[in-house]
């Protein structure tokens, strides 16, 4: 009976404490970025790069812009042909590099685009999207250690 307890007040213990040490990495991620007050200034994201598709031996060029709190474009290249893949806010679209057709996504893939779509606002402000963090552990990256959370809608 005693060794039950402990676990069970063991596991209502650790929570909270778990939870804490998420919020606390986050934190520190938030500053490492500049700041909770820099963060929430910037409205308007535009990333640039370049995306290896390595199981087709082929390059991608791409160009992805994001609005807060939940919209985005990426307009990418994939040989010679031009995609754009959008979320406003409500839907998911993208382009037919082939055709130029405009095709409406399912809601499964609309859910995936707007987890794309999300900026600063939802990591300043995670539980206002639904969204909570679990802690993963240290993970070694070219001899340095890095502290993993998981986000989960």
């Amino acid at each position: 009976m005693g060794i039950i307890l402990f676990i069970l007040m063991s596991a209502l213990f650790q929570h909270p404490v778990r939870a804490q040490v998420e919020k606390d990495i986050l934190e520190k991620m938030i500053l490492a970025l500049g700041g909770r007050e820099a963060l929430a200034e910037i409205k308007d994201t535009r990333m640039t790069g370049n995306m290896e598709i390595i199981q087709y031996g082929m390059n991608a060029p791409f160009t992805m812009y994001q609005k807060e709190p939940d919209k985005f474009r990426m307009e990418m290249e994939i040989m010679g042909m031009n995609m754009v893949q959008l979320y406003d806010g409500q839907k998911a679209i993208m382009t037919n590099p082939q055709s130029g057709e405009i095709i409406e996504l399912p809601a499964d893939q609309a859910k995936t685009f707007r987890r794309q779509a999300l900026g600063n606002d939802a990591t300043l402000h995670p539980e206002k999207y639904g969204i909570t963090y679990a802690y993963k552990g240290e993970e070694t990256i070219d001899g340095k250690k890095y502290l993993v959370l998981e986000q989960k809608f």
